[in-house]
């Protein structure tokens, strides 16, 4: 886990040394997922996991669409992780340890997790941090037609808008704003087992041909 703060931003990430998911452990496949707060208001969520157990509505907190990460085709940032695999065949199959730079005002995480799919090198996400928001900013390097799907997750209230949307309200509000246009999806954030309360997810979904970059901006509204 790798804590960064900017200015009024405070953000706590899953960039593990491996990519893949620890074992043991609840197997989570959320690399590049993170949750960041303003000022001590939290403005994307990890949304959490509700119960335990072996089931569709179970699992489903585990995979990196419930994360504030990044899928393409569909697959998590890199697959479930199993007891048997040794650590020759986990750097075959998903490559390179993913590595962090950081700087006076971002952090980036790079990693080549998704380069099992065939056609794709590395990923690169950068956070841009700025006196009146941040980017967030993916570039994929490789060949070949993808969909790319980023999601974000809050528990604040969330108006769409043809520009974007605008999250929380007052003088704690922000328009995020993106490349590919922005779906408003229920969801549900558990602070704690068994304790669930409302949330919404924005994801952003496209096809594109690599090598690509999408920013998402959060911007005070």
């Amino acid at each position: 886990w790798l804590r960064f703060d900017f200015g009024p931003w405070s953000g706590l990430g899953f960039f593990g040394i491996e990519g893949w998911p620890p074992y043991p452990g609840h197997g989570h496949r959320d690399l590049g997922g993170f949750e960041l707060h303003f000022e001590g208001t939290p403005v994307f969520r990890d949304l959490g996991r509700g119960r335990y157990g072996e089931t569709a509505d179970a699992l489903r907190p585990v995979a990196a669409a419930a994360h504030n990460t990044m899928t393409i085709d569909g697959f998590d940032p890199y697959p479930a992780n199993k007891p048997y695999y040794d650590a020759g065949f986990r750097r075959l199959v998903g490559g390179p340890p993913p590595t962090i730079e950081r700087g006076p005002d971002r952090v980036a995480l790079i990693h080549h997790g998704f380069a099992r799919l065939g056609g794709i090198d590395a990923h690169r996400r950068t956070w841009n941090f700025s006196k009146t928001g941040f980017k967030i900013v993916d570039r994929v390097e490789g060949s070949g037609r993808h969909r790319v799907t980023r999601r974000l997750h809050t528990t604040l209230a969330v108006e769409p808008g043809p520009d974007g949307a605008v999250i929380g309200a007052g003088t704690t509000a922000w328009r995020l704003t993106a490349e590919a246009p922005i779906q408003l999806k229920p969801a549900t954030h558990w602070p704690a087992y068994g304790r669930g309360e409302p949330a919404r997810t924005l994801e952003m979904s496209s096809e594109v041909e690599l090598p690509w970059e999408g920013t998402v901006s959060v911007e005070a509204a």
